[in-house]
């Protein structure tokens, strides 16, 4: 097993770099690397690894432990069971409605099926992008992710960040999805519950 102290820890993307005395080339670490979840890796950090390769033929470190972490916290991992959050119940919420309005002729089928679809599409987006970040692939864009909920695929993203833990921390990112989400309801009242509605509904119709 190799030693070093941990350095340049992005705890938003759950990546860094280990040091090794003597050595001229830091070791990429990724969270999924630790074998306990219990303690969240910080900059400064003794670990404990073994070296491996990832998909590009590049050292990275494997099995990878914090050293001095009390015994008791790595024999009792944090849960990672997934839970309905205020966040995640708005976002189903949503989706209910959407049904419920379909229900009273208020939103097309076409509508609804499409929402559906996006939000469908948006959280897959989320949970491809996790895994490539895990096996330090090509990511997807977060203008992308974003587009995804601007047309209409929020409460995917909202449900994907809750339960894959995923763009859940970085404050710039939940800034700009909220503001999707806000023009997205802004988008829906004026559609459906102001004069614009009739002829909301009209043009539905001749495009079906």
């Amino acid at each position: 097993m190799q030693q070093g102290v941990l350095t340049r820890w992005n705890d938003a993307k759950g990546f860094g770099f280990i040091t090794q005395a003597g050595s001229h080339s830091d070791v990429f670490v990724h969270i999924s690397s630790f074998s306990s979840a219990a303690h969240r890796p910080k900059n400064g950090d003794i670990i404990s690894f073994s070296y491996a390769k990832n998909s590009k033929d590049r050292p990275q470190a494997s099995k990878a432990e914090i050293i001095g972490v009390d015994a008791r916290t790595k024999t009792k991992p944090r849960s990672r069971t997934a839970k309905l959050t205020p966040v995640s119940l708005f976002a189903i919420a949503a989706i209910i409605a959407a049904i419920v309005l379909y229900q009273f002729a208020l939103l097309p089928l076409a509508a609804l099926i499409y929402l559906l679809g996006i939000s469908s599409v948006t959280f897959i987006a989320y949970a491809l992008d996790k895994r490539a970040a895990k096996l330090q692939r090509w990511r997807i864009k977060e203008s992308n992710l974003h587009l995804l909920s601007l047309l209409g695929g929020w409460p995917g993203a909202l449900i994907a960040q809750q339960l894959l833990r995923h763009k859940s921390a970085k404050t710039s990112f939940k800034v700009l999805l909220w503001i999707t989400i806000l023009l997205n309801i802004g988008a829906y009242y004026i559609v459906l519950f102001t004069p614009l509605a009739d002829e909301y509904l009209k043009s539905i119709q001749r495009m079906l």
